[in-house]
């Protein structure tokens, strides 16, 4: 077997890629985490070609090897990945920051019949992002899950949209003190950008 920790070396990129085709999923899951620490744009389409491997532990790993090294080429695969529920795929698009992945990340922050932690998931890589279609987060501010409603709050608050003001202005008398703060400061943001 390789030993991975030689590998993990700058000049070693391509026996770590090699090594995401050994036969042991281990070895493989090691080869992934390595890379996405490098973090070597050579790797990008080895690592997209993992996110069709058998054992999810690879295929999360190659998520987030994905997301550590940045590279926009990832997003679109990425977005699939978030589509099948992937672990992490959220996480790493947020890293990413491609503005093409807002639309699948503010469906996901949308969805309903999703769990809060995958919701909560997307808003704070929609937050990363920024700059992102501001009706979906405005929607949001009605979400049942407080973090939900407090992340989309932060992210119209870091966009500094004046569009969000009076959206904003009814969190004010949200019934969760965290809630009330959080559209107050996003408020101040958006007045520090010039908007009265």
């Amino acid at each position: 077997m390789p030993n991975i920790e030689k590998l993990e070396r700058k000049d070693n990129v391509k026996g770590l890629m090699k090594a995401l085709k050994h036969k042991h999923s281990r070895i493989r899951s090691k080869a992934a985490r390595a890379l996405g620490y490098i973090g070597d744009p050579r790797a990008v389409e080895p690592l997209i070609q993992m996110l069709k491997d058998k054992v999810y532990i690879i295929r999360k790993d190659a998520v987030k090897a994905l997301g550590d090294i940045g590279d926009p080429r990832a997003t679109e695969p990425l977005i699939r990945a978030l589509n099948d529920k992937l672990e992490g795929a959220a996480e790493a698009l947020g890293k990413i920051g491609d503005q093409r992945a807002s639309g699948a990340l503010i469906i996901a922050l949308n969805d309903e019949n999703e769990t809060d932690s995958f919701r909560r998931r997307a808003a704070v890589a929609l937050e990363k992002i920024g700059n992102v279609f501001l009706e979906p987060l405005i929607r949001a501010l009605n979400d049942g899950d407080h973090d939900v409603r407090e992340l989309a709050i932060r992210t119209l608050g870091n966009m500094r949209d004046p569009r969000a003001v009076e959206s904003l202005n009814r969190a004010l008398n949200d019934d969760d003190t965290k809630i009330r703060q959080a559209a107050a400061m996003a408020l101040k943001k958006i007045g520090e950008s010039g908007v009265k």
